[in-house]
């Protein structure tokens, strides 16, 4: 990861191999979790976060899935995309578990998809809670 700003580092993986995306992401993302000093329980919720992005985000255009990754203090902010126009409010709709609501929802302080250029890209936030 590469320092950016001094309120975090940035980093990016991109994995293009679909039987490689479960454990590469969530070995990444463990890692930033800890590089954020989030709690033992929020790093659980990071890692559910990863499975569900490689289980609903892998329908991008090429097929390589790109996961942009910012560490604070008690915050990781991820970005995935580019996703087509629309993909990653679908995303975020078809994320509704019978019994549990919305599980990006539920896992993420923030889950949101954004417009970028070409796009748009589907936005989720862990903070440490107090």
């Amino acid at each position: 990861m590469t320092t950016d700003d001094p309120s975090g580092a940035t980093g990016a993986v991109v994995i293009r191999r679909r039987d490689l995306a479960g454990p590469v992401l969530n070995r990444v993302l463990a890692t930033a979790a800890a590089q954020a000093e989030l709690p033992l329980d929020r790093v659980g919720d990071v890692l559910l976060l990863g499975d569900e992005i490689v289980a609903r985000a892998l329908a991008m255009a090429d097929g390589a899935l790109r996961v942009e990754l910012v560490v604070g203090e008690g915050r990781l902010d991820l970005r995935v995309g580019p996703l087509a126009d629309g993909v990653g409010r679908e995303l975020l709709d078809s994320a509704d578990v019978a019994g549990l609501g919305n599980v990006l929802g539920r896992l993420a302080d923030d889950a949101r998809a954004e417009p970028i250029d070409g796009g748009e890209a589907l936005v989720l936030v862990v903070a440490a809670r107090t």
